[in-house]
């Protein structure tokens, strides 16, 4: 009796315990299937051209939607239940969406001080451009409302507190068990405006590069303007974007130089240079395209917008869930053969290593033209096809052959 009277209040203190995580994952479990339903709802919204709410900002931001998720765990709830859903949201959704571009615009005038803080920044070509701070991808709103991270992780042990249906939307969303090392997929990211950084900077460069004011200048001024921005990859080898795709080549770059992680060659050496001068002169070493040369580069963009459209849009899409940073997205042997090359894993596992990415629409960036202008003077050395160099894009037939005599280092 004695040796019980020392261990009761460690063995109820346990039992409580127990039954705590218990309940506790009841009712996660409990507010997940209903997040569920709910996320296949407006799916259905988004596949109608809307720019929904994830479920859980609609969750948090329409009270009706919150009490559902909330009634108790024995509580039957399916689609019927959300028959309020479609008119809760026509309600909500603008307010929130004009909360989002407020955020956004401050962001860009805290950025841009010569801008009169009265103007309205959304059509400026400066302002047009959001980085997402996760996955490096460039949206621009209102789509960026909708944005699925690339880089779906929540880095660290899973310890959430507070409010249930924010902590339920992050649990690994693919199996009951997450990775070893404490990585987890985000099944409902929440929007936030912090996550999205206007590159102010870089796209008023960019602007003045192409002869325009970046005061003044609109995303159609920047769209109708033939100037077409370069960069040589090697001698002989000059690779042509319009101002979207160049920015996101940019972002990419500089990411690659600042970062330790998925890159070929682990030994590189990694820059110490701040993110912003990174940036900066990755935009520096783009050329202009001579305008001898536009005509050439015109017809190939038409190829290579289509060549983007179906194989971007078709198919389903994988992501490497082992990238640190920046994680990898392609079709499954694209992402298999990654996995391999780049992180050692010879036979990786489908739901653990990779998984599917949630249907989404392709950024601006990825169906933006991108062209290939070759050398002449390599030509002669071309008896396969230049694939040879590591260009996929060559089967599609965006590139050509050209004098480069003037523009070359």
């Amino acid at each position: 009796m004695l040796e019980w009277a020392i261990i009761k209040p460690r063995v109820i203190e346990l039992i409580g315990e127990a039954r705590a995580a218990r309940l506790k994952e009841e009712r996660r479990v409990a507010i997940v299937g209903r997040l569920n339903i709910l996320a296949a709802l407006l799916k259905q919204e988004l596949r109608k051209g809307h720019d929904w709410p994830s479920p859980i900002d609609a969750a948090l931001g329409v009270p009706e939607i919150r009490d559902v998720l909330l009634l108790p765990n024995e509580a039957a709830v399916d689609v019927d239940t959300f028959q309020f859903l479609h008119k809760a949201l026509r309600a909500w959704v603008p307010q929130w969406r004009e909360q989002a571009r407020r955020d956004l615009a401050n962001a860009v005038h805290a950025r841009m001080r010569d801008l009169n803080p009265s103007t309205d920044p959304s059509d400026l070509a400066v302002a047009a451009l959001f980085r997402c701070t996760r996955c490096q991808a460039l949206e621009s709103f209102p789509q960026l409302l909708s944005h699925t991270f690339r880089c779906e992780r929540f880095e660290g042990p899973l310890q959430i507190e507070g409010d249930d249906i924010a902590a339920a939307g992050f649990p690994a969303s693919y199996s009951t068990e997450g990775p070893e090392d404490g990585r987890w997929v985000v099944r409902f990211p929440r929007w936030q405006a912090c996550d999205f950084r206007p590159e102010v900077d870089a796209l008023r460069r960019l602007v003045e590069r192409c002869g325009l004011d970046p005061r003044r200048a609109t995303v159609k001024d920047m769209d109708s303007a033939e100037a077409r921005l370069a960069v040589l990859n090697n001698p002989g080898q000059l690779q042509v974007m319009d101002w979207v795709v160049a920015l996101q080549h940019c972002i990419d770059a500089a990411h690659h130089a600042t970062h330790e992680q998925e890159y070929d060659d682990p030994s590189r050496e990694i820059s110490t240079m701040p993110w912003s001068e990174a940036l900066l002169a990755e935009v520096n070493k783009l050329v202009l395209t001579p305008p001898n040369l536009l005509k050439e580069v015109s017809a190939l963009e038409a190829v290579s917008r289509k060549y983007k459209e179906k194989k971007i849009l078709t198919g389903t899409r994988w992501i490497c869930s082992r990238c640190e940073y920046s994680a990898v997205t392609g079709t499954e042997e694209d992402v298999v053969a990654h996995l391999g090359k780049c992180h050692d894993i010879a036979d990786p596992s489908r739901m653990y290593d990779y998984v599917p990415t949630r249907p989404s629409k392709a950024t601006r960036a990825q169906l933006g033209s991108t062209v290939y202008l070759i050398s002449k003077d390599l030509q002669e050395h071309d008896e396969n096809g230049w694939r040879f160099l590591g260009w996929e894009d060559v089967e599609a037939g965006v590139s050509s052959y050209c004098d480069l005599s003037g523009i070359q280092e």
